[in-house]
């Protein structure tokens, strides 16, 4: 069964899956018929839940694995939210799916995620968390979650590492390809959506992918995957947000009521080419290609009650005398591209001796532009409200719900178009050496390693703000957007900005507005920032397995160096800034597991782990306040 995400009520959903023969063959092996009962039972779960158990019982490391099925599908949206079905391990959401990874509890910007092993970059502007919105759970073939670290392990892992392991087209010999058609609908569609920037309000939520896969050659020693998936998502958030509370005589009362409507869109698309290489069953190589991106499409209309002066209050009611407010629109066009290129080769040089060396290169986009327009009402005694909390939800019943509603006591209180471009940009290397350290390899094994990584993280921000020119006026009469929506939590209806009608007086009559040029030229360089971290990292470990037992320890070493190019904000006046660190670290670790029965393992673990610090940390320009004389 397959999920539709949605905020509230219900959806209907509908799949249709279709199978070469090949595949359609292969799909049914764990089905089994007899011709004497007519029996068919069918094991397709039961097989995926067998292959994910196999791969925790053969690990070294404390971990844990989700495979696909037959037909190459999670039973999740988006692989955040596949994530959340492993012990241990949380999904963080953001709206209504999941959006970091988080594990043993610890912040997700503890949490190193890699594709194939290889380090996926992330874009999230003020933080290291893992964006994985635009991977689609038909990307992968196995989602594995290491909880302990071994020596060739990443080290900036206090929490944990995930990694996405994609499809080979090793897999299944000969041609094969699937795909899969699924289309819904959700109920959350109530907030009038239709307008800027959107070329349709809603309808319904359908999803595409395939994957196909073939081998050739002589010896079947060439192999090509391709993977494609393309996704819709449109559905409304409602939500009202209380501000902070005022104790007045034992009654909380809240400082605002801000109510947020949340026309969105979702679109998803992208996919992989892999070629692969196997001429000898001792070496194996593979370049791969993956690009997803997500784009969002949303509009948000805020209407808030700004709190005045509160005169009573008794019981679970208040008495406040004055109040205010604004109405405000934005728009959210943001793009969310991911790229990773990776070359790899596998040798195995002698017995029991092995090779591996990868290079890779990760990119990604956290692209955010918006409109923000803003219509202000002046806090007065004509928006005195009965506040009450009822239901544990704050309600109030105005005196003249009219004049609250009355879109030409709004006016103008700014027009400040932003956008935000955060870029992440990851190059690596490296090469490991194992000797009898491969599952069901018993004795003594050792093994070595070096890494090199780059990571850029270039931060580029602007706003322009733009006022009214002296002499003219504007209220949100002038602008609205006539809807008769009411949100939940709400006596009065919401008042809309249709911003169409704004843009259209915006570009006809520009001498109605004036620019403020200074605050306009700070802001499109005070907060920019590009923070450079470099890593060289190697590693020796050594293993011991038996009958019944398996211990990996060592250590790993890690340099890091980093460079800040930014600037220094003197009031009006900024200047470039530059500024270089770096530290090192020792990281040792063992972990250990004993078979106390057919089915029951024993594991252990201890290992030294670093968090490094946020790029937006170590990117945050100087200002300068010459009459305090401090610095922050």
């Amino acid at each position: 069964m397959t999920r539709a995400s949605m905020t509230r009520g219900a959806g209907l959903l509908a799949a249709v899956t279709l199978l070469s023969p090949a595949g359609a063959a292969l799909a049914q092996t764990a089905a089994v018929q007899t011709a004497a009962a007519q029996t068919v039972i069918v094991t397709g779960y039961r097989a995926q839940n067998q292959q994910a158990a196999a791969a925790k019982r053969d690990e070294d490391r404390i971990a844990e694995f989700i495979t696909s099925d037959d037909i190459g599908q999670q039973p999740d949206y988006n692989i955040s939210d596949s994530f959340r079905r492993v012990a241990g391990v949380q999904t963080i959401f953001d709206e209504d799916e999941g959006r970091y990874v988080s594990v043993r509890g610890l912040a997700p910007n503890f949490t190193v995620g890699s594709l194939d092993g290889s380090t996926i970059a992330t874009a999230e502007r003020f933080n290291r968390q893992l964006n994985l919105e635009s991977v689609p759970t038909t990307a992968v073939r196995r989602l594995e979650v290491f909880k302990s670290r071994t020596p060739d392990a990443e080290g900036n892992a206090i929490g944990g590492t995930i990694n996405l392991v994609t499809r080979s087209a090793f897999d299944r010999s000969g041609m094969f390809w699937v795909a899969n058609g699924f289309i819904g609908a959700s109920d959350s569609t109530k907030v009038p959506g239709e307008g800027f920037g959107r070329d349709s309000d809603d309808g319904p939520n359908f999803r595409f992918d395939g994957t196909f896969s073939t081998t050739f050659g002589a010896n079947d020693q060439f192999g090509v995957l391709i993977t494609g998936a393309f996704s819709r998502k449109r559905r409304d958030q409602e939500r009202l947000l209380p501000g902070a509370y005022t104790v007045f005589n034992g009654v909380p009362v809240t400082t605002q009521h801000l109510w947020s409507s949340y026309p969105n869109s979702v679109d998803r698309y992208g996919g992989t080419v892999k070629l692969e290489w196997r001429p000898t069953r001792n070496f194996e190589t593979a370049l791969s290609f993956t690009h997803y991106i997500q784009v969002d499409n949303e509009l948000r209309h805020s209407h808030q009650l700004t709190r005045g002066t509160i005169v009573s209050a008794t019981g679970d009611t208040a008495r406040v005398s004055t109040a205010g407010g604004f109405v405000r629109f934005n728009d959210f066009p943001i793009e969310k591209p991911l790229t990773s290129v990776q070359l790899k080769a596998d040798w195995e040089l002698y017995e029991r001796q092995t090779l591996k060396a990868r290079a890779a290169y990760s990119e990604a986009t956290f692209l955010e532009p918006s409109n923000q327009l803003q219509f202000n009402l002046p806090t007065s005694a004509a928006n005195a409200y009965t506040y009450a909390n009822i239901d544990r939800a704050p309600t109030f019943v105005f005196d003249n719900p009219a004049t609250f509603n009355n879109p030409a006591a709004y006016t103008f209180g700014g027009y400040t178009p932003y956008q935000d471009d955060s870029d992440d940009y990851v190059s690596e290397a490296g090469l490991d050496y194992g000797f009898n350290t491969d599952r069901g390899d018993e004795g003594w094994g050792f093994g070595a390693g070096l890494k090199w990584r780059e990571n850029i993280r270039d931060f580029d921000t602007r706003q322009a703000t733009w006022g009214l020119a002296p002499g003219q006026t504007l209220t949100l009469a002038d602008v609205l957007q006539p809807t008769n929506y009411t949100p939940p939590y709400s006596s009065v209806p919401q008042l809309f900005i249709d911003f169409r009608r704004f843009q259209a007086i915006f570009t006809g009559s520009p001498t109605r507005f004036v620019l403020n040029t200074a605050a306009t030229n700070l802001a499109a360089v005070s907060r920019d920032y590009v923070v450079t971290e470099t890593v060289g990292a190697a590693y020796g470990l050594a293993r011991h397995a038996g009958e019944r037992h398996t211990v990996v320890f060592g250590a790993r070493f890690e340099d890091t160096q980093t460079d800040v190019n930014g600037f220094r904000v003197t009031g009006a006046v900024v200047r470039p800034l530059v500024r270089s660190g770096g530290y090192d670290h020792l990281l040792p670790s063992v972990t250990g597991t004993f078979d106390l029965g057919p089915d029951l393992k024993l594991r252990g673990g201890y290992y030294k782990a670093i968090g490094r610090p946020n790029p937006s940390d170590l990117g945050n320009n100087e200002s300068i306040n010459q009459t305090a004389l401090t610095v922050s």
